[in-house]
Protein backbone atom coordinates (compact mmCIF):
# COMPACT_ATOMS: atom_id res chain seq x y z
CA UNK A 1 0.00 0.00 0.00
CA UNK A 2 0.96 3.51 -1.06
CA UNK A 3 2.14 5.62 2.07
CA UNK A 4 -0.08 8.34 1.97
CA UNK A 5 0.31 9.37 5.71
CA UNK A 6 3.83 10.51 4.81
CA UNK A 7 2.34 13.54 3.65
CA UNK A 8 -1.49 13.50 4.89
CA UNK A 9 -0.46 16.38 7.48
CA UNK A 10 1.75 18.52 5.22
CA UNK A 11 -0.82 18.72 2.53
CA UNK A 12 -3.80 19.45 4.51
CA UNK A 13 -1.93 22.35 6.11
CA UNK A 14 -1.20 23.56 2.57
CA UNK A 15 -4.78 23.22 1.51
CA UNK A 16 -5.73 24.97 4.82
CA UNK A 17 -3.49 27.88 4.71
CA UNK A 18 -2.13 28.38 1.47
CA UNK A 19 -4.47 27.32 -1.23
CA UNK A 20 -8.03 28.24 0.42
CA UNK A 21 -8.46 31.91 -0.74
CA UNK A 22 -11.65 31.98 -0.97
CA UNK A 23 -11.96 30.02 -4.13
CA UNK A 24 -12.06 26.51 -2.61
CA UNK A 25 -15.18 24.75 -1.92
CA UNK A 26 -16.19 22.33 0.13
CA UNK A 27 -15.58 20.06 -3.13
CA UNK A 28 -11.29 20.59 -2.14
CA UNK A 29 -11.92 18.37 1.01
CA UNK A 30 -13.75 16.21 -0.94
CA UNK A 31 -10.87 15.64 -3.22
CA UNK A 32 -8.34 15.06 -0.18
CA UNK A 33 -10.54 12.88 0.97
CA UNK A 34 -10.83 10.77 -2.17
CA UNK A 35 -7.23 11.34 -2.85
CA UNK A 36 -6.30 9.61 0.87
CA UNK A 37 -8.30 6.56 0.34
CA UNK A 38 -7.36 6.29 -3.84
CA UNK A 39 -3.62 6.81 -2.93
CA UNK A 40 -3.71 4.32 0.16
CA UNK A 41 -5.96 1.27 -1.08
CA UNK A 42 -3.47 -1.79 -1.31
CA UNK A 43 -3.04 -1.94 -5.18
CA UNK A 44 -0.61 0.60 -4.90
CA UNK A 45 3.03 0.76 -3.15
CA UNK A 46 5.85 3.43 -2.54
CA UNK A 47 5.84 6.65 -0.98
CA UNK A 48 3.39 9.64 -1.62
CA UNK A 49 5.09 12.79 -2.95
CA UNK A 50 3.42 16.08 -4.13
CA UNK A 51 4.86 19.35 -5.57
CA UNK A 52 2.94 22.73 -4.48
CA UNK A 53 3.76 25.92 -5.70
CA UNK A 54 3.08 28.53 -8.39
CA UNK A 55 2.84 27.15 -11.93
CA UNK A 56 5.29 28.59 -14.51
CA UNK A 57 3.86 29.79 -17.90
CA UNK A 58 7.63 30.44 -19.65
CA UNK A 59 9.45 27.67 -18.50
CA UNK A 60 7.33 24.39 -17.60
CA UNK A 61 7.90 22.79 -14.16
CA UNK A 62 9.29 19.58 -14.17
CA UNK A 63 9.18 16.30 -12.27
CA UNK A 64 11.27 13.21 -12.09
CA UNK A 65 9.87 10.53 -14.59
CA UNK A 66 8.29 7.14 -13.88
CA UNK A 67 6.26 8.61 -11.20
CA UNK A 68 2.01 7.98 -11.28
CA UNK A 69 -0.43 11.24 -10.58
CA UNK A 70 -3.20 10.64 -8.44
CA UNK A 71 -4.78 13.89 -8.20
CA UNK A 72 -3.93 17.77 -9.53
CA UNK A 73 -5.79 21.05 -7.67
CA UNK A 74 -5.36 24.17 -9.62
CA UNK A 75 -6.38 27.52 -7.69
CA UNK A 76 -6.33 30.42 -10.65
CA UNK A 77 -6.81 33.81 -8.65
CA UNK A 78 -6.37 35.60 -11.79
CA UNK A 79 -9.29 37.79 -12.25
CA UNK A 80 -8.64 38.88 -15.56
CA UNK A 81 -8.54 35.32 -17.56
CA UNK A 82 -9.32 32.02 -17.10
CA UNK A 83 -6.22 29.87 -17.44
CA UNK A 84 -5.61 26.06 -17.95
CA UNK A 85 -2.83 24.09 -17.18
CA UNK A 86 -1.39 21.17 -19.42
CA UNK A 87 0.10 18.04 -18.58
CA UNK A 88 2.54 16.15 -20.46
CA UNK A 89 4.57 13.11 -20.22
CA UNK A 90 8.35 14.38 -21.59
CA UNK A 91 11.22 15.88 -19.74
CA UNK A 92 10.76 19.45 -20.34
CA UNK A 93 7.17 20.76 -21.66
CA UNK A 94 7.16 23.80 -24.10
CA UNK A 95 3.07 24.53 -23.82
CA UNK A 96 0.34 23.91 -26.93
CA UNK A 97 3.06 21.55 -29.11
CA UNK A 98 3.32 18.84 -26.94
CA UNK A 99 1.04 15.40 -26.68
CA UNK A 100 -1.55 16.40 -23.65
CA UNK A 101 -1.30 13.36 -20.74
CA UNK A 102 -3.83 16.29 -19.06
CA UNK A 103 -5.43 19.52 -19.05
CA UNK A 104 -7.75 20.72 -16.66
CA UNK A 105 -9.38 24.27 -17.90
CA UNK A 106 -9.71 26.58 -14.51
CA UNK A 107 -12.37 29.73 -15.01
CA UNK A 108 -10.86 33.02 -13.30
CA UNK A 109 -11.18 33.59 -9.88
CA UNK A 110 -11.92 29.82 -8.77
CA UNK A 111 -10.42 26.82 -8.30
CA UNK A 112 -10.92 23.15 -9.80
CA UNK A 113 -9.91 19.51 -8.45
CA UNK A 114 -8.98 16.05 -11.00
CA UNK A 115 -8.30 12.78 -9.47
CA UNK A 116 -7.49 9.74 -11.25
CA UNK A 117 -8.87 6.94 -9.70
CA UNK A 118 -6.35 4.45 -11.84
CA UNK A 119 -2.99 6.61 -11.73
CA UNK A 120 -1.84 8.08 -14.58
CA UNK A 121 2.11 7.01 -15.15
CA UNK A 122 4.52 9.01 -16.61
CA UNK A 123 7.83 6.97 -18.02
CA UNK A 124 9.53 10.44 -19.70
CA UNK A 125 8.81 13.18 -17.40
CA UNK A 126 5.39 14.66 -15.29
CA UNK A 127 5.35 18.08 -16.72
CA UNK A 128 3.24 20.68 -16.33
CA UNK A 129 2.75 24.25 -17.75
CA UNK A 130 0.01 26.77 -17.56
CA UNK A 131 -0.91 29.04 -20.34
CA UNK A 132 -4.23 31.78 -20.94
CA UNK A 133 -7.80 30.13 -21.24
CA UNK A 134 -8.75 31.56 -24.41
CA UNK A 135 -9.13 29.69 -27.67
CA UNK A 136 -5.97 31.54 -29.43
CA UNK A 137 -4.06 31.12 -26.18
CA UNK A 138 -4.89 27.70 -26.02
CA UNK A 139 -4.10 26.47 -29.62
CA UNK A 140 -0.55 29.14 -29.51
CA UNK A 141 0.38 27.95 -25.78
CA UNK A 142 0.31 31.51 -25.06
CA UNK A 143 1.57 32.30 -21.55
CA UNK A 144 -1.00 33.83 -18.38
CA UNK A 145 -1.28 37.82 -18.92
CA UNK A 146 -1.91 38.34 -15.40
CA UNK A 147 -1.26 36.02 -11.88
CA UNK A 148 -0.18 33.01 -12.62
CA UNK A 149 -2.06 30.23 -10.41
CA UNK A 150 -1.01 27.77 -7.93
CA UNK A 151 -1.10 24.16 -7.84
CA UNK A 152 -0.92 21.03 -6.46
CA UNK A 153 -0.27 17.81 -7.88
CA UNK A 154 0.26 14.41 -5.48
CA UNK A 155 2.05 11.51 -6.80
CA UNK A 156 3.78 8.24 -6.24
Amino acid sequence: MANFAAIENSLEGVLANQINGGRSTQGMWEWFNALKKIVSSNRFSGTAAYWHGTIPDAADETIAATVRLFGILVDNSNSAEPVHVEIADVADADGGDDLLAGYIFVPSVSARYMLYSEPYVFSTGLSFIAGTGTRAGLEAGTAVTGTNPTGVLVYV
